[in-house]
């Protein structure tokens, strides 16, 4: 064997070891199955089944299938030749439209087709559950529809004078309309009844067409120009306007907006209680967030990051190959990703707020949807076909019990009026796994807070 060829073969050796080394060791399932074709769904719980979108898209054939707690297939719905929006789990019906004109109810268990309805123009957006459990269906660019969950009949329908571009479903139903074919587009927003479709109010204010996000009774969206808008979303009454341009809400994480701004070089967390907020600088492009309590994860195409939700101290950090996507999950954050691009194995991690190391991970051949819990465990599914149920960890719910909000126009006004928050300083590298960084309380000769460097490449703390 010449040096070459064995210097060639030492290399590949070494990578390969530094993978097997780095990579976490698969959390042994409960059970593990799998479909004959692709995942294009996450997962929906209809009492003591799940439900997921699957098919071939070469073929135009797409299906629902039904698994039991056992990890058994227990039914596959009738083939059909569109591909399909999310399902829609409402009470005992699964509810899916597709991307032409028609809605259906697949009843469960079984996935028996209990109804169907045809719209006269395509379903162009997702559309969206009542409280009520009947479903919000737009079709073609001026009609919106109410349809009652278990019989597919129509309830009410509206119809607008301008294209519909976007609708936000919760407890009203919130419409973004307006023209889309001229130089600087705007649109307006108008709060519906979700009795009966009737108008309740119009914004006077134009908006962009970004999705609608929703905190206790409020609805917020921004501006055109990207600034934030805040109104009461039962009257419709803008509650406040913030004057930075160039943002686009991101998630909601109960009372914080996560907003991308800079083009998406950095990100804005804003408090709707109190008006304080904090931004960081991105070390890649952003994936998702999620939150526990007094803790936020950031994940970015390349890390997780682990911060105090009230100022950006930093508790933890992890570098990671490639990041794909990121969904809330449990007390933390459900991440795929790859120790590198060559890797031909994918994993399924639920990282928590704790610590960086994963609760549990999984792996695959596919990107993971976002994982489902189940009473059994915690069902994870991906692209490539694949089902398993890992096993349940011992902790307790994720839900954050907020302070409600009896007169939101008085509070939001005082809170956005309220100064602004303070810089975190930059913390001691020996404390981030157990403590935030303070708050940087010093002043410059302008009176404002000065910015501080986290000891962490590609991260900045900053004042918005």
């Amino acid at each position: 064997m010449s040096k070459r060829t064995f210097g060639v073969l030492l290399i590949i050796v070494g990578v390969l070891a530094f993978h097997l080394m780095g990579s976490e060791p698969e959390t042994a399932p409960v059970w593990s199955s799998s479909i004959s074709g692709k995942i294009y769904s996450n997962p929906v719980k209809v009492g003591n089944h799940v439900v997921f979108l699957g098919g071939d898209k070469g073929k135009k054939t797409y299906q629902l299938f039904e698994f039991g707690d056992n990890g058994k297939k227990s039914a596959e719905s009738a083939v059909m030749q569109v591909l399909g929006y999310q399902p829609l789990a409402c009470g005992k019906t699964v509810v899916l439209a597709d991307k032409s004109n028609m809605l259906r109810g697949f009843s469960v268990p079984g996935l028996q087709v209990a109804w169907e309805a045809a719209f006269q123009q395509p379903i162009l957006l997702s559309p969206g559950v009542l409280a009520n459990r009947n479903v919000i269906v737009a079709s073609g660019k001026n009609t919106l529809f109410c349809v009652n969950h278990e019989t597919g009949q129509a309830v009410w329908d509206y119809q607008f004078s301008k294209p519909l571009v976007n609708f936000g479903v919760d407890e009203t139903v919130i419409s973004v309309s307006g023209h889309t074919d001229v130089k600087d587009p705007v649109f307006n927003l108008m709060g519906h009844d979700p009795e009966t479709g009737e108008i309740l109010w119009a914004l006077n204010e134009p908006v962009g067409s970004d999705d609608l996000h929703f905190v206790q009774s409020l609805a917020v969206t921004t501006s055109p120009a990207g600034n934030l808008v805040v109104i009461d979303q039962k009257t419709g009454h803008l509650l406040f306007k913030h004057n930075t341009p160039g943002l686009k809400i991101a998630q909601v994480l109960e009372d914080r907006l996560i907003l991308l701004a800079a083009g998406g070089s950095r990100i804005v967390c804003f408090s709707l209680m109190t008006g304080e907020s904090w931004t960081t600088t991105l070390n890649s492009n952003f994936t998702g967030a999620a939150r526990n309590g007094k803790r936020i994860l950031l994940a970015t195409k390349k890390a997780v990051r682990c911060v105090d939700a009230d100022n950006g101290g930093l508790y933890w950090s992890r570098e990671l190959g490639d990041i794909y996507n990121a969904f809330p999950f449990r007390r933390g954050i459900f991440i795929t990703h790859k120790d590198s691009f060559f890797d031909r194995a994918t994993y399924g991690s639920y990282i928590g707020t704790e610590k960086a190391s994963s609760i549990w991970t999984a792996y695959g051949r596919g990107i993971f949807q976002k994982p489902l819990i189940c009473s059994n465990g915690d069902l994870a599914i991906t692209y490539d076909g694949m089902v398993k149920m890992l096993p349940s960890p011992a902790e307790s719910s994720t839900s954050i019990d907020l302070p409600a909000m009896p007169d939101p126009e008085a509070r939001i006004r005082d809170a956005f009026n309220a100064s602004a928050t303070a810089v975190p300083e930059t913390p001691d590298p020996a404390d981030t796994a157990t403590a935030p960084a303070k708050a940087d309380k010093s002043d410059d000769k302008k009176g404002e807070p000065s910015g501080l460097e986290v000891e962490e490449s590609g991260w900045t703390n900053d004042k918005l």
